[in-house]
């Protein structure tokens, strides 16, 4: 049971950080993400945080839910904490703006 109520937390703040993303995103263009720091930063910080929140989500939770892209998020963070420097702000953009609203309906 402690197990269950760990991936009903996890997953209500994953959608909770999905959902922040989605919404402080909406509306911004590529230059407006590009040249406000303090967005950039807080909303890439958000995908740490989504693949940790699907990190502590127990494996047999995944396996019963396949249709999450469980994967994809950890690769989305591998991509921010390895490349930080070098990071295509295109990319992350895309991230933000197409595939984070994309799983977030997934995951609601």
């Amino acid at each position: 049971m402690k197990e269950l109520n760990n991936d009903i937390y996890y997953l209500n703040k994953l959608k909770s950080d999905l959902d922040f993303i989605t919404n402080n995103m909406r509306g911004i263009s590529i230059q407006e993400f590009e040249e406000n720091g303090i967005l950039k930063d807080a909303m890439l910080f958000k995908i740490i945080q989504v693949d940790e929140d699907n990190q502590y989500l127990a494996p047999e939770f995944k396996s019963l839910n396949k249709n999450i892209a469980w994967e994809q998020m950890h690769e989305m963070r591998n991509l921010l904490e390895f490349n930080y420097e070098e990071l295509n702000l295109n990319k992350a953009y895309e991230m933000l703006t197409v595939l984070i609203p994309e799983l977030l309906e997934i995951v609601k």
